[in-house]
């Protein structure tokens, strides 16, 4: 390996100067150059090959085509306190999604996982479709992969019924890396059950549904320290939200701001009194950012997180009143139930960056600093 840190043009031309001739300006700016172009070189080849190497990586994880996007906020303060109620009580930071899970999330899956359309382990009901308020529709002679479709003005709305079982295999589905991953293993241990007891969740589950405690602390809790207290509602308030309205696709009047829900079947589009409401435009979000955490539908949630033939809902829908909506309220339910108030939206541990991240992030440190160092290189005009 050459020690010597200057092109060979350079090291021959010194060696052929007399040590007694002094060079002139000219020769020296000459000299220089040189020595500029072949470091700008080794540069270029060295960020290049880390270019390279993050192509050949993959750089990030290759996403299957049509794969379901989640948005995520952040539930910190871990070791927080308890509310009164005993409720709300979390060790550790999590994730949680902004949003409810919609219909277009759950068609993605369906197809996935489903693309002949044989309904394994009943993961469709068919009030999705024939219901005022479902969302999802069925066409068995479409081709393999789309003979799921979120209907008109839709696809936005969260998903309802759906089970604590169909939650569960949608968690799978994402650990297991969306596409063909499997619906049966992974965050939980299912095979093919679709009644009974609701198992715990696997060690090592990367997406799973949220205990009640997380679920509770990601509602209501005010954030910014460990003993910080509670508000009543999930839209930072503990007062009662005002009931929103719609417009004719469905979207709430409220926006994303303000302390409103969607409850009180005060939405009332498409020919219904009340129905679900586009996500996230029903009001503002609890402390750590979750929208709709009170009102349009009730959240299945996994109780302690022990195995139980119950798993929980929070959160009130589209036509409970205010009670239903508040820190107050919980329900348990069979995991089984399906009906048109009920949906999910799940969490996951905070990740932490593995060193290949580490690797490609100076990589990619290395690539912006040769698009950098070409510009450079460009010859002005």
């Amino acid at each position: 390996m050459r020690s010597d840190n200057t092109a060979p043009s350079d090291r021959a031309a010194r060696t052929l100067r007399p040590a007694s001739v002094t060079a002139s300006s000219a020769e020296q700016a000459a000299v220089a150059a040189r020595r500029t172009t072949a470091t700008a070189t080794r540069m270029t080849m060295v960020a290049l090959a880390a270019c390279v190497t993050i192509g050949l990586m993959g750089g990030v994880a290759a996403r299957p085509a049509g794969a379901v996007t989640i948005d995520w906020v952040t539930v910190g303060d871990p070791g927080n306190t308890a509310d009164g109620t005993t409720y709300g009580e979390v060790a550790n930071e999590f994730l949680i999604m902004e949003f409810e899970w919609t219909n277009s999330q759950y068609v993605e899956f369906l197809n996935a996982v489903d693309p002949n359309g044989t309904n394994p382990n009943s993961i469709y009901r068919a009030d999705m479709g024939s219901n005022a308020r479902g969302g999802i529709s069925f066409t068995s002679g479409n081709a393999a992969g789309s003979k799921y479709a979120a209907r008109s003005n839709m696809g936005n709305k969260p998903v309802n019924f759906v089970s604590w079982f169909d939650a569960a295999r949608v968690a799978n589905w994402l650990h297991n890396g969306q596409g063909s991953g499997s619906t049966e293993t992974g965050a939980y241990t299912l095979n093919g059950a679709t009644s009974g007891n609701a198992p715990a969740v696997s060690s090592g589950a990367r997406y799973f549904v949220p205990t009640e405690d997380q679920w509770y602390k990601a509602a209501y809790y005010k954030g910014g320290g460990t003993n910080a207290g509670y508000w009543d509602y999930g839209t930072g308030s503990d007062t009662p939200p005002t009931p929103v309205t719609a417009d004719g696709n469905g979207d709430g009047d409220a926006g994303n701001i303000g302390n409103l829900a969607n409850y009180n079947r005060g939405a009332d589009w498409d020919g219904q009194d009340g129905n679900v409401t586009t996500v996230g435009l029903n009001g503002g979000p609890s402390p750590y950012g979750a929208f709709d955490m009170s009102g349009n539908v009730y959240e299945w949630n996994d109780l302690t997180g022990a195995s139980d033939s119950l798993r929980g809902l929070r959160g009130g829908g589209w036509p409970d009143d205010n009670t239903g909506l508040s820190s107050a309220s919980r329900l348990t339910d069979p995991a089984t139930n399906e009906v048109s108030n009920v949906g999910f939206r799940l969490a996951s541990p905070v990740p932490v960056p593995e060193p290949s991240t580490w690797v490609m992030g100076l990589a990619g440190i290395a690539c912006g600093g040769w698009g950098l160092l070409r510009r450079r290189q460009a010859p002005s005009p």
